[in-house]
């Protein structure tokens, strides 16, 4: 009988072939990695590889510097940077569980909750908006909403401290996902105040006035840290040599003063507003230094007005009358005129080098002194002087006025200021009628800055000075570099020629066309100019289908007249059409403007105000009472009280009175109390001022104590509900 062997492996024998087989597919795997560890570290796509893996892990991030401020001259802020931030979620971070938004045993909604502190805070959309889109991201089965942008705007610091103790994100950024991206944004403290001036840089690195001008200083020089990944989108920084820290910008010591550029502008924009008119620039200048002190540049645009252009160092123009000063300091030095020769004006209407020249009062000057000419501004009367004596060689008259630097390249600290375009013969546009207008200030193309440059040497014995709107530049408080006064001009004119033009600039205040200026307290020498603007559409000064005709209206010249601190120019231009009756002479547009900034700056100045006379002084025994919330019946019962003398009061009550002596008699001025403009409160105390403008809604800060002695904004400024106000208080 034969016996079948079945051919079964014993249980120790089936173990040891699984351990071989599993072996064999460990080693087979094994061998594959360590084949894949091989071609990474040293394959032909390793550093790529390698490259890939570290930036996933590790980023290098770019440090912004701190851009630097710009001051004014007393160290106030005209333009900083303030850190902003902005929240954004990563909601496919690995960080984030269900129990940060919802309480299954309390049923606490986080998200309706967090939904409802953004809604409250922002105002721009409701809880519900606000909860379904945290909750569409929550729902992403993708986790693709990584860096998810959840506030309407970019918030503040004492805002971010506030939102980061909101709902959900008060347990931190690393468990919420919260990514916190700070940022700077720039301001202006005061506004539009300047804001042309100071200027702007945009992300393409252009942009205008001071900030790009001195780009590359206020800049500073970024710095750049390796940053590890930690969890989902958070990091934190990681050593290394190659890390650098930022080196903050340096800052900028304008040489404005706030206070007169605030006049300027207010009083500026008021006279643009009142008048119609379409641009205006005011530059206020200090004699010596040539440091500005104010320049303001106001344009409408349809029914508002803003400061979009830098009129006064962009804005080419034939300046008209101003210019006169140019040909009578040329017809004194190189043609041997005196003030006291006369010419011939005639009835108003004249033929010169085969011209008709005109003046604009009717029936005309008749025989003038040269000094007469120059007061009434008669362009016959320089027509003919000039025609006299450069008819046979009219070069020599152009060189003569390039002799004065008004042509020169004024170098101007902000960038973009236009030169000079002075033709003469050689050019292809000089004609006969080309000598006449240049004699009074055309064909000449030339910007208020350069007018007043050159009338600023006139006041500066003669020397011009380049004018100049930072003074220094410092990094984290120490001053680095300074910048001096610098001289274009060492003289344009000998001291005799100086004498006779200063009494011709005194005399168009007293006899001529500035009689607007004219004052009690201080002297003012200037000159006015009322020139027609060229329009090149209809190749005409005036409009041939209805008349109208664009004209810019100067006034320019210096204060004190017989010691001169600053020089000062305010040009408009307006449009004027036939039967309209708005303003645009020079005098009568753009003095008053001149007026409010002359006055203001006499006000701060206690060494130019006059002594008191015998009169005066015997007054002194009079109360002085402050303007505010006070009524005659108030004074006279105070006066009773305290024994004080005063007999007589006049004038009429309101809510805030004015008080003043006339001899012996108080009067009492009603102060009229508009809730669109800015009241004057110079005069009054601190309690009344405080109270009539924090009743209109105004934030009112102060410095000093005793009376009113200066406030900003400038009274018969606009304003409106929460502006903020600053009042300087003085003991009288």
């Amino acid at each position: 009988m034969t016996i079948n062997k079945t051919n079964k492996k014993s249980p120790k024998e089936k173990y040891i072939s699984d351990m071989a087989l599993t072996f064999r597919i460990f080693l087979v795997f094994s061998g594959l990695i360590v084949w894949n560890i091989f071609a990474i570290q040293f394959g032909p796509d390793a550093e790529k590889l390698r490259s890939d893996a570290d930036s996933l892990v590790y980023k290098r991030v770019t440090i912004k510097a701190h851009r630097g401020n710009i001051f004014a001259r007393d160290g106030r802020v005209l333009a900083t940077s303030v850190p902003m931030y902005e929240f954004r979620m990563d909601f496919g971070s690995d960080a984030l569980v269900d129990s940060l938004f919802y309480n299954p045993r309390t049923k606490k909604n986080y998200v309706k909750d967090l939904a409802d502190s953004l809604s409250s805070m922002f105002g721009d959309a409701s809880s519900a908006t606000y909860e379904n889109r945290i909750s569409k991201y929550l729902n992403d089965k993708n986790h693709s909403n990584r860096y998810v942008k959840i506030l309407p705007r970019r918030v503040n610091y004492t805002e971010m401290q506030r939102l980061k103790k909101f709902p959900i994100w008060k347990n931190g950024q690393r468990k919420t996902g919260l990514i916190i991206v700070p940022s700077t944004k720039r301001i202006l403290p005061h506004g539009s105040m300047a804001s042309r001036t100071i200027g702007n840089v945009n992300k393409d690195g252009k942009g205008s006035g001071l900030e790009i001008s001195f780009n590359e200083e206020l800049s500073g020089k970024d710095g750049s840290s390796i940053m590890r990944k930690v969890s989902g989108s958070f990091r934190v920084p990681e050593p290394d040599e190659s890390n650098s820290e930022p080196v903050d910008g340096q800052d900028i010591v304008t040489t404005l003063d706030i206070d007169v550029q605030d006049v300027a502008d207010a009083s500026l924009r008021r006279q643009i507003l009142e008048q119609e008119a379409e641009w205006g620039t005011a530059i206020l200048m200090e004699v010596e230094t040539g440091e500005i002190r104010a320049m303001a540049n106001i344009t409408r645009r349809g029914d508002k007005l803003v400061e979009d252009y830098n009129h006064a160092l962009g804005q080419l123009g034939e300046p008209g009358s101003t210019m006169k000063l140019a040909s009578l300091i040329v017809l004194l030095e190189d043609a041997g005129m005196s003030l006291s020769d006369t010419i011939d004006t005639g009835s108003g209407s004249e033929r010169v080098n085969g011209y008709i020249e005109t003046d604009t009062r009717r029936g005309g000057y008749g025989l003038q002194s040269l000094k007469g000419v120059f007061e009434h501004s008669s362009n016959i009367g320089f027509a003919k002087a000039v025609t006299e004596h450069y008819n046979s060689n009219p070069q020599r008259f152009v060189d003569q006025l390039r002799k004065l630097g008004l042509d020169k390249d004024l170098e101007f600290q902000i960038s973009g200021a236009a030169r000079t375009k002075l033709y003469g013969p050689d050019s292809k546009l000089w004609s006969k009628i080309s000598f006449n207008k240049l004699s009074y200030g055309y064909f000449i193309y030339i910007t208020p800055l350069h007018v007043l440059t050159f009338y600023n040497a006139v006041a500066n014995k003669g020397k011009m000075v380049a004018p100049m709107i930072v003074s220094e530049l410092r990094s984290y408080g120490n001053t680095i570099k300074t910048f001096k006064p610098r001289t274009i001009v060492e003289k344009i004119c000998s001291d005799k020629t100086l004498a006779d033009i200063h009494t011709c600039l005194k005399g168009v205040v007293t006899d001529g066309t500035g009689a607007l200026l004219q004052n009690d307290y201080y002297e003012i020498a200037c000159k006015t100019g009322t020139a027609q603007v060229y329009n090149p559409e209809t190749k005409s000064y005036k409009n041939p289908r209805d008349g109208s005709c664009r004209y810019l209206a100067t006034m320019v010249g210096y204060f004190p007249a017989d010691n001169p601190k600053y020089t000062c120019i305010v040009s408009i231009q307006t449009l004027h059409r036939p039967g309209s009756t708005k303003r645009f002479y020079g005098g009568s547009l753009a003095g008053p403007v001149f007026r409010d900034i002359a006055n203001r700056i006499v006000s701060k100045d206690y060494m130019w105000q006059k002594e008191l006379s015998d009169a005066d002084s015997a007054a002194t025994d009079r109360p002085k009472i402050k303007s505010g919330n006070a009524t005659i019946k108030e004074i006279r019962r105070i006066a009773k009280s305290e024994r004080l003398n005063i007999d007589k009061i006049e004038g009429k009550n309101g809510d805030y009175n004015r008080f003043s002596w006339r001899g012996d008699t108080l009067v009492t001025e009603s102060i009229k109390i508009d809730s669109s403009r800015m009241p004057n409160v110079n005069g009054m105390g601190l309690r009344d001022a405080v109270k009539l403008l924090e009743g209109m809604g105004m934030k009112v800060r102060h410095t000093g104590r005793g009376t009113v002695v200066n406030q900003s904004p400038a009274a018969g400024s606009i304003v409106r509900s929460g502006n903020n106000v600053t009042l300087t208080l003085a003991i009288k």
